[in-house]
């Protein structure tokens, strides 16, 4: 009976500290914004590694310290929190509170003895912790590989837990009202000047503004607008970086720089065109020719250049390579 008596009560204590730490986390997770849950050493132990949980841990892995430079880790660090966020709008019975997402950054609350603890060389790194504290290879997230959308992590977390996942955008209206003004007063002004425009709507204006999207779209544009990079960067032997040494990330200035390359090259191909019209001048054509293939030269060669810079190993180059 005495026998029955203490198992009975282990199994009470376990339970209890089981529930002891849920209660725990859900805290610490309702204090934050975000849902992300940061801790130090000694917590990140006893919630995370230790045995003993009714729970899992997604913990992201990162430096955020500007003096780091690591700007992908800010960007991962906001689709992590987006993935943690959407636990309040998409958490069922069967996956509430038995995930927790938690954050380790190097230079915060002895985050450095952490990564010691984990080997890790570099960040930003996403594991998956199981109830029994543990974790495997596979149940690292290959960031190199996958990328960092929320959604993508939310899919890892469905694949090795067995519990859907979803990742959960809230609609931001703000920016459909400014684009619904700008085609409204777009609309208004082509009615009132109407016949004003036609006289300068001929197939060179149009073809104008082609070129000109075209330029915009393929410079990587829709990339600031999405992600909203920095404008530069600190080049790692000091002074200013104009273009990211990697394919994962681009720069505000670098896109600027592949558009002016790309106007340049189009230019150049354009005034060689015309420099084979029949109908222009031997001078003009003469100096179409030369302008035109200075600019599709140096666009080229440059723009070779530029992606060398962000592809470490491609053979080839026009010149400057």
């Amino acid at each position: 009976m005495r026998v029955f008596i203490c198992v009975l009560s282990a199994l009470v204590a376990v339970s209890s500290a089981w529930e002891d730490k849920t209660e725990q986390m859900l805290r610490w997770q309702r204090k934050r914004s975000d849902w992300v849950i940061k801790l130090g050493q000694k917590d990140f132990e006893e919630y995370v590694r230790q045995k003993g949980k009714e729970y899992s841990t997604l913990v992201m892995f990162t430096a955020q310290s500007p003096s780091r430079g690591c700007q992908i880790c800010t960007e991962a660090v906001e689709e992590f929190s987006t993935l943690a966020r959407s636990t309040r709008y998409t958490a069922t019975e069967s996956n509430y509170a038995t995930m927790f997402f938690v954050l380790v950054d190097y230079d915060e609350h002895d985050g450095h003895r952490i990564f010691d603890t984990m080997r890790l060389k570099s960040a930003p790194a996403v594991y998956l912790f199981k109830k029994d504290g543990r974790t495997s290879k596979n149940d690292q997230f290959d960031i190199s590989a996958r990328g960092y959308l929320a959604e993508t992590m939310a899919q890892f977390l469905t694949d090795r837990s067995g519990t859907q996942f979803t990742a959960y955008r809230p609609p931001n209206y703000g920016g459909w009202w400014f684009i619904s003004l700008i085609a409204v007063s777009a609309m208004a002004i082509i009615y009132m000047k109407l016949e004003s425009i036609k006289e300068h709507l001929n197939r060179d204006t149009i073809g104008y503004i082609c070129v000109v999207a075209s330029l915009i779209f393929t410079s990587g544009q829709m990339w600031n607008s999405i992600r909203g990079p920095q404008y530069l960067m600190r080049a790692r032997g000091g002074g200013i970086g104009f273009v990211y040494p990697g394919s994962n990330m681009q720069l505000v200035a670098e896109t600027h720089i592949v558009m002016i390359l790309y106007g340049a090259a189009t230019l150049g191909s354009i005034l060689l065109i015309k420099s084979a019209q029949p109908k222009t001048s031997l001078t003009d054509r003469r100096f179409f020719m030369l302008l035109g293939g200075s600019l599709l030269f140096a666009g080229y060669g440059l723009t070779l250049n530029v992606f060398k810079r962000k592809y470490r190993g491609y053979p080839y180059s026009f010149f400057l390579g």
